[in-house]
């Protein structure tokens, strides 16, 4: 009976101690988890942060690109006004010379007599 008591005992030792050791790899596995698991987070949270500076940078873009829109709007328009004042002084230019012509006659008339 003493033996068989033994025996039990050793018996009940032996499966203990591998459930330590399953216990003990089961715990280096779930920390190892938890390691994996912050460096995962860490790099989450850099891509979150990286996303932000790309959402602002391409906001700015954004600005930029109607800031120039708008400029070239003001350049076209300007433009335009410029063309009209040309053929204002085109216009104008053409009538001093007609005004200069009949001047020059009537001179050479008033020369003449």
């Amino acid at each position: 009976m003493i033996e068989r008591l033994q025996s039990g005992s050793s018996t009940v030792v032996k499966v203990m101690n591998a459930n330590q050791s399953q216990t003990s790899e089961v715990v280096k596995s779930a920390n190892h988890i938890a390691e994996t698991i912050n460096i995962i987070n860490t790099s989450i949270n850099k891509i979150t942060q990286i996303n932000s500076e790309i959402n602002g940078i391409i906001h700015q873009q954004s600005r930029s690109a109607q800031d120039m829109n708008e400029t070239i709007a003001s350049i076209n328009q300007l433009t335009e006004i410029t063309s009209q004042h040309a053929e204002k002084n085109r216009q104008a230019s053409l009538q001093l010379k007609a005004l200069a012509n009949t001047l020059n006659t009537l001179i050479a008339q008033f020369k003449a007599s």
